[in-house]
């Protein structure tokens, strides 16, 4: 095999692995995540996630960018260890070599969209994320009271306890 391949080779070894590592981030970081929500104990965040429809949204469009992320990263992954193979597997030498290597090339630049738009759903989860427990940890740190963070406006979607919804006469 000549020093181009074996050069081609050792980047796709290399992507391959970065990529199977992003993937697993991906997937570690939700469970991590839906681990600290859903702990068994009487303290969890999942008391405080009950009733914050504004952040339930944020958590499950979260997990699923996540998941999405973890997904287009293994995709990803996928084409280039089966170009590896198929480098591998091809016992050619010179001139057919090298236009096999140029096609292997194009078919890989355009398999980067999934790359790009893995990076776009794992930034995208981890803001939806951050924008979810953020305000539930505020309410851990504040007492657990529903304070305004800005004067004059709650930050909860839930009913004050003083004021109950209670249906009224329409006279």
């Amino acid at each position: 095999m000549d020093k181009r391949a074996e050069a081609f080779l050792t980047y796709l070894d290399k992507e391959g692995t970065v990529m199977g590592l992003l993937s697993g981030f991906c997937l570690a970081a939700l469970g991590l995540v839906w681990k600290a929500i859903g702990d068994a104990s009487a303290d969890s965040l999942f008391d405080d996630l009950q009733g914050e429809w504004v952040s339930f949204g944020l958590l499950i469009a979260g997990s699923m960018s996540l998941l999405g992320a973890a997904l287009l990263f293994y995709l990803q992954r996928s084409l280039l260890l089966r170009i590896y193979g198929d480098i591998c597997l091809d016992g050619r030498e010179g001139e057919a070599t090298r236009r096999r290597l140029n096609a292997w090339r194009d078919e890989i630049r355009y398999g980067w969209r999934r790359y790009h738009a893995g990076f776009v759903l794992l930034v995208f989860g981890f803001c939806c994320l951050i924008g979810a427990l953020v305000p539930l940890l505020m309410l851990r740190v504040r007492g657990g009271e529903h304070q305004p963070m800005i004067q004059g406006r709650s930050t909860s979607l839930r009913a004050p306890a003083d004021r109950a919804l209670q249906p009224t006469a329409p006279w």
